[in-house]
């Protein structure tokens, strides 16, 4: 991976995108969105939301400075597994804090990666073969 998250912090903050999740359902109920930040409710965090007639799930960001706000990347209801919060703990003033520098989509055919600089990685082999551990309420 080439986005290294402390460098980016360190050198230029304010120059970044927040992302959140976003499902769309065919069944015409209302669109569910997470927050700009990881949520710290239970019922606000995606792994709780229904899938029952989930359509779409988009990756949207918005612009730290500019406000300017696009969708970065998107996984149709039926391939969809799961959506992780890409961070990192640093200690700073004797403070352990989190940064959390991106968001990705996890699907039947890969990782979809967004990071705050603004750089989407697609890594299109199937999940089994990433040799990552899912939740146990997204297993099959």
């Amino acid at each position: 991976m080439s986005f290294d998250p402390m460098k980016k912090l360190a050198t230029d903050a304010g120059n970044r995108w927040l992302f959140r999740w976003i499902f769309h359902y065919a069944d015409h109920k209302p669109a569910k969105v997470g927050g700009w930040h990881p949520a710290a409710r239970l019922e606000d965090m995606a792994t709780v939301q229904s899938r029952d007639a989930l359509a779409l799930v988009m990756i949207e960001g918005k612009h730290f400075t500019t406000k300017e706000q696009r969708y970065f990347a998107e996984a149709t209801g039926e391939d969809f597994i799961n959506i992780q919060h890409l961070a990192i703990h640093f200690q700073s003033a004797g403070l352990v804090r989190t940064h959390v520098y991106g968001m990705r989509i996890i699907h039947r055919h890969g990782i979809i990666s967004c990071f705050e600089n603004g750089e989407v990685l697609r890594d299109d082999r199937h999940y089994s073969e990433l040799n990552i551990i899912m939740p146990e309420s997204t297993r099959f």
